[in-house]
C-alpha cells in the first residue's frame, strides 16, 4: 500500500514511518525543558550503586586451574555460603543474592582472584 508524501508522490509505508521518526526525534528535544532534562541528569547521578559484592577473576582462580583450593569458601561468614563451588576444575562462584560485600573471601585468596566491587 503506498499513501503519499507532502510533495504529492508516492511513498512506502516504511518511508513514512521513517520520516515521521526524523521528525518526532528532531522536534522532542525542543519539548522538554532545560530544567526537566537538568533533574533527570542529576537523578541519574544521584543513583545509589548497590551494594558491593564479591567478583571472581577465573583466570587467576587456582580452583579453575584444578589446583587445590577453597580458602574463600571457608572464609565466608554468611550462611548459607555467598562464595562456592560446583566442580572440581571450576573457579569458585559468587551467589549475588547471599553476598554482604564482607571482603573476607577476597582478603584470604592467595592468588588475588577476588576484587570488591560496587554492585549495580
Amino acid at each position: 500500500m503506498k499513501a503519499e508524501d507532502q510533495d504529492g508522490g508516492a511513498c512506502t509505508r516504511r518511508d513514512f514511518f521513517q520520516s515521521l521518526f526524523k521528525q518526532l526525534a528532531s522536534t522532542a528535544g525542543s519539548l522538554v525543558s532545560p530544567a526537566a532534562k537538568g533533574l533527570v541528569v542529576a537523578a541519574r547521578a544521584a543513583a545509589p550503586a548497590g551494594p558491593p559484592r564479591a567478583v571472581v577473576d577465573n583466570a587467576l582462580c587456582f580452583m579453575g586451574q584444578g589446583r587445590p583450593c577453597d580458602g574463600c569458601v571457608k572464609a565466608c561468614p554468611v550462611s548459607p555460603k555467598a562464595v562456592a563451588v560446583s566442580a572440581v576444575g571450576l573457579s569458585a562462584g559468587v551467589n549475588a543474592a547471599l553476598c554482604t560485600g564482607c571482603g573476607e573471601c577476597a582478603k584470604i585468596c592467595p592468588a588475588k582472584a577476588i576484587a570488591i566491587a560496587a554492585g549495580r
